[in-house]
């Protein structure tokens, strides 16, 4: 059973026994929060651990998480809470032990690498040790006789924030994280309350570059002889959205929670993730995790502490962090959090457009289902027991993922003549379309980039040769779907370079069926049914050329009220442009409209609602012109 995590986070002020450095970094575009620094000893055994703060409480787990026995959705975290930028050090535990630190050991490696071959008590002694070297309460009951062991804690003892958690004590400062929050800092994009997360830690979800040691973004230490040992903890890769570092490479890292997720027996297995810097990519990933055994220890496991923010240090209710402006994804989550600092207990009533949202009074408003109606302003009333303070309203924006209302069509054409693809699509605009040829996303090459806010857009191929033929796709992406992958929305169609035995430009197969001479390249200029139109005008209209009714004409054309209603019969595979004038001749014909390729020959309809004085006059051509 998955610990229950929609309890709300009960706020309790600390000791402040740290000194701070304030450090701002820009990962990937996202303002991480500060770092800080928290130190620990005396003299030459002082040593500072770095945290950075995950903030947007109330997010959503990810759904496609997991892996494993224990294969629920991970990352939902409803308090701010931070974690170390680094794994912790070799260097730590042997200050600490001169300290006081007892019957911990570990050696496989030495100063700034990571601290290894420890088993999972030997670092929850060390989470003990910072806190009560700090003033803090341990956040584990541990017993050292000849071996350790752990004991729960009571209900009225045990951790609550998030759901009960009876391995960690409430009053706890520092702790080994659990998976979710191990895996809220590691995966999630770091962009509001909301179910978003990466496939790496790296904020991507295409895999990191393999490196030695660095800090490049985009890289991660693994792929390296064994024989090399993992890299210094400040030199494991690129950062995460939040600012941490190595949570997927260098060394495997143990976690707070039991493997199956319900932290109810002190002796279970509990929860590793990540790879080595020995291990291929696939340890990587965020549904990497696998068992791991409270004795196993190994040089290739480590560990990272997760700890409390700073109190806030208010004597009177203030408002520190309000409500940012948020944009939802139709039908998926976002919301807003506040932060707020002064006496406690210190309550929340959020609130849509000024009037109270019934139930919604935790310190974040989680919405789920995200559709057109929530958009507006949200808010909420902070109040302790000398009064309240509002909230400055956010905005929240919901827009909509790109989709196919007609994709481009598979099409043919001969060598030297032109081709025009087609597609509708629905979602936020402007859309960005992402034409490509080739068989997938990666084993493709770019043909246009465009950015437009027209739901209708073409792409003309001209002077088509034999090497264009092949399959085409097409990908979008939008502000709801920023990140443009092989999941992107997207169509794939194919081009044929059809036969042409006499070059006329009329392909053989297309001359056969209305009795033409494949070796006569002057019958593409004979009309043969007589109705004004080239055999060659004929099909590049896709009418027949053995019927002089079947001709690209406008049709029924009816005016009334300033409108002008007409039809034209328009073909398969067929682009058009409907254009008008006042004078049509010698004058300048306008775009009226564009019309898409469809699959079936159909009648189609044309609307100009402004076709008042002047007298308008109007024509059809294929294909669509620019």
């Amino acid at each position: 059973m998955k610990i229950n995590k929609n309890l709300t986070f009960a706020a309790r002020a600390v000791r402040l026994l740290f000194s701070t450095q304030i450090t701002l970094a820009c990962v990937l575009g996202l303002l991480v929060l500060p770092a800080r620094a928290d130190s620990f000893g005396t003299g030459t055994n002082t040593f500072s651990m770095n945290s950075v703060e995950i903030s947007n409480p109330g997010n959503g787990d990810d759904l496609g998480g997991g892996g494993g026995t224990y294969s629920g959705a991970h990352g939902g975290v409803d308090y701010i809470y931070r974690i170390g930028v680094t794994e912790v050090p070799q260097d730590w535990i042997e200050k600490a032990t001169r300290l006081g630190l007892t019957n911990v050991t570990a050696g496989a490696w030495t100063g700034s690498q990571p601290a290894a071959n420890m088993t999972w008590h030997e670092a929850a002694a060390f989470v003990n040790w910072l806190n009560t070297s700090s003033g803090h309460h341990a956040a584990y009951d541990l017993t050292y006789t000849n071996s350790w062991s752990m004991r729960l804690w009571s209900k009225a003892e045990a951790w609550q924030s998030g759901g009960e958690n009876l391995y960690r004590h409430k009053d706890a400062h520092y702790f080994l994280p659990s998976e979710d929050e191990y895996y809220k800092a590691a995966f999630h994009k770091n962009d509001g309350v909301t179910a978003n997360y990466w496939d790496y830690a790296t904020g991507s979800n295409i895999a990191p570059t393999p490196v030695a040691n660095g800090t490049e973004a985009g890289t991660v230490v693994y792929n390296q002889q064994e024989a090399s040992g993992p890299a210094l903890v400040d030199s494991t890769g690129g950062l995460s959205p939040y600012g941490t570092r190595g949570q997927t490479g260098n060394v495997g890292e143990i976690k707070e929670s039991a493997f199956d997720g319900a932290n109810n027996f002190p002796t279970e297995a509990r929860v590793r993730g990540g790879g080595r810097w020995n291990f291929d990519v696939g340890q990587l990933n965020s549904s990497f995790r696998v068992q791991h055994d409270l004795p196993t220890s190994s040089s290739g496991i480590g560990f990272r502490v997760a700890s409390l923010p700073e109190p806030s240090g208010f004597d009177q209710l203030t408002i520190t962090t309000p409500p940012q402006d948020a944009q939802g994804v139709a039908g998926s989550m976002t919301g807003f959090f506040v932060v707020a600092g002064g006496p406690l207990p210190i309550t929340y009533q959020w609130r849509f457009n000024n009037v109270a949202l019934a139930g919604q009074t935790n310190q974040f408003l989680r919405l789920t289902g995200v559709n057109s109606a929530m958009e507006g302003a949200y808010s909420v009333v902070v109040s302790d027991a000398t009064g309240s303070v509002v909230s400055d309203p956010a905005t929240l924006r919901v827009v909509a993922i790109p989709a196919f209302v007609q994709g481009p069509l598979s099409q043919g054409v001969v060598a030297g003549g032109s081709v025009t693809f087609s597609t509708e699509i629905t979602g936020t605009m402007p859309c960005t379309y992402h034409w490509r040829k080739g068989n997938s996303f990666k084993a493709s090459t770019v043909l246009a980039n465009v950015e437009s806010g027209e739901r209708m857009t073409f792409f003309t191929l001209t002077n088509v040769q034999s090497t264009d033929a092949g399959t085409y796709r097409l990908y979008l992406a939008n502000v709801a779907s920023p990140t443009l992958a092989s999941t992107s929305p997207n169509r794939s169609w194919t081009l044929t370079v059809l036969p042409d035995t006499d070059g006329d430009g009329v392909p053989d197969e297309w001359e056969t069926l209305h009795g033409l001479n494949l070796n006569d390249p002057s019958d593409a200029r004979s009309d043969t049914d007589g109705d004004g139109l080239s055999n060659l005008a004929e099909y590049q209209s896709g009418t027949s050329a053995t019927n002089a009714a079947s001709g690209l004409k406008l049709q029924t054309v009816t005016q009334a009220n300033g409108q002008a209603t007409f039809t034209f019969p328009a073909a398969a595979n067929q682009t058009y442009s409907v254009e008008w004038c006042v004078q049509p001749a010698g004058g300048v014909w306008l775009k009226l409209v564009d019309v898409l390729a469809r699959p079936d020959d159909r009648m189609e309809s044309v609307l100009d609602s402004n076709a008042g004085d002047p007298i308008r006059f109007y024509r059809v051509v294929t294909p669509r012109r620019p």
